[in-house]
């Protein structure tokens, strides 16, 4: 921190930046790759070496001021970094019965479904994946500790493909955490987890983010029509 305390007042400023992002600005070191700030991260003002009370001859520089000035540039880049960086996936408990309904209320009402559902039928999937069914599981996004969304996989074999098949069927997150990463985090974690398994999920075409999130993490489409009776 600065003498005059401006480091913390600009802290606030750059949307509570934590303690390890600013110390890689001051100190000038690349200590984590963080999108859109290592250019900022590896340069020193002319005549200057960074470090916590940094001087120019006999004129302080203010650390906190010129992240802030950078940031302001960078900001959407940064937080998105930050959710992902603060995101955890975890299997879906009991606790979490009321929030999961709320969203998956919301997630069905939305054009990314073809059908509403109903809270008898939201409640039923919610029970089966806190119960230990064999053919379904649930999990729970959170960021810094509160619920950003969900996910929900559905167990099968492919006789196409002599192999298990996990299908997604759910990817829920919460409008302010999307496009952080979080839904390519969660795919990460089930093929880590499930190796030996293709993964298969449905998408409506005209959900372009979506879709373009899919093909980034390897999916392609089918030449199949699905039908259900």
């Amino acid at each position: 921190m600065c003498p005059d305390g401006t480091f913390k007042t600009h802290t606030s400023l750059c949307h509570n930046l934590n303690q390890a992002a600013l110390d890689c600005l001051i100190f000038g070191q690349r200590k984590q790759n963080i999108p859109g700030l290592m250019q900022f991260a590896n340069r020193k003002p002319p005549g200057t070496t960074l470090h916590r009370e940094t001087h120019v001859t006999h004129k302080p520089i203010f650390a906190g001021q010129r992240i802030h000035i950078y940031l302001s540039e960078n900001t959407s880049i940064f937080l998105k970094w930050r959710i992902k960086m603060n995101s955890i996936i975890r299997p879906m408990t009991p606790k979490d019965k009321n929030s999961v309904l709320e969203m998956m209320r919301v997630f069905y009402a939305s054009p990314a479904v073809f059908t509403n559902g109903s809270d008898d039928i939201f409640r039923t999937d919610i029970e089966n994946c806190i119960n230990d069914n064999p053919y379904l599981e649930g999990y729970i996004f959170e960021v810094s500790g509160e619920i950003q969304g969900y996910g929900m996989i559905a167990k099968s074999f492919s006789t196409e493909f002599g192999r298990p098949c996990m299908w997604i069927e759910d990817i829920y997150i919460k409008e302010s955490c999307r496009g952080a990463g979080i839904g390519s985090k969660f795919i990460d974690y089930i093929g880590e987890k499930y190796p030996d398994a293709i993964l298969r999920l449905e998408v409506e075409e005209e959900n372009e983010r979506a879709v373009n999130v899919y093909k980034k993490n390897g999916f392609s489409f089918l030449p199949y029509l699905e039908m259900k009776k």
